[in-house]
């Protein structure tokens, strides 16, 4: 009986996450890949710069090859932008999300002078089950110098971690928005600014008992020792 509702929920949460990340296009076709504790799905048509992902563990990751911004000799800014829904759903329904972790990594190159590149987006966790009610929005900035002017190549690196604890959800939507920014101002006439990204990979951490369920249950027995004690 155990087995046939947790194969239910599965069912039902594959179901809801596939909703959430249908498009109009004839052609999209959907993925699901299976992790340890979770199951991502994605519209294959919607990748964008970020290319086909992998699954390790609670881990769902990418090699873009393309995600790249470039500015040389005083033409501006230069932007390259790319956003990817993924449903997500826990494998049983006594399993909640505890954190999300993005770790995003590339490198850049900044020759001449007047030149800048940087990192911005953010990542946002949707409940699927109250698509209208609060969601979890974490901005994404560079915590590497972005600076450093002259050969070789530099790398940089960002991490955002989303708290989920709180919430009780097991089944989420979450948004990987993504821009990369070089700039390059007049009057220059020798400068590059030229910045990569090469890695993006999102861990999900669930918990047995969501944070805030096992806080109220925590101060309800407190408050029955104390019942008790009085009495």
């Amino acid at each position: 009986m155990l087995k046939r509702k947790r194969n239910s929920f599965l069912v039902f949460s594959a179901l809801l996450c596939a909703l959430f990340l249908w498009t109009s296009n004839a052609a999209a076709a959907l993925v699901s890949l299976t992790g340890d504790n979770v199951i991502f799905t994605y519209d294959d048509s919607n990748l964008g710069l970020f290319g086909t992902p992998k699954v390790t563990g609670d881990t769902i990751f990418f090699f873009p090859t393309n995600f790249k911004a470039q500015s040389t000799n005083g033409s501006g800014f230069s932007i390259a932008s790319s956003t990817v829904s993924l449903g997500i759903q826990t494998k049983s329904s006594d399993l909640f999300f505890g954190s999300l972790t993005l770790v995003e990594r590339g490198d850049y190159l900044m020759l001449g002078s007047g030149g800048s590149v940087g990192v911005a987006g953010a990542l946002i966790a949707t409940n699927n089950l109250d698509p209208l009610g609060p969601n979890v929005y974490a901005p994404i900035s560079s915590s590497s110098n972005l600076t450093i002017i002259g050969f070789p190549t530099k790398p940089w690196e960002a991490i955002v971690n989303a708290d989920l604890n709180q919430w009780g959800w097991n089944s989420i939507t979450a948004t990987l928005e993504n821009l990369q920014i070089a700039s390059t101002t007049p009057p220059s006439s020798s400068s590059l600014a030229f910045i990569e990204k090469k890695f993006v990979g999102l861990g999900v951490n669930v918990v047995p008992i969501p944070g805030a369920i096992w806080m109220l249950g925590a101060g309800l027995i407190g408050l029955a020792v104390i019942k008790k004690r009085n009495q």
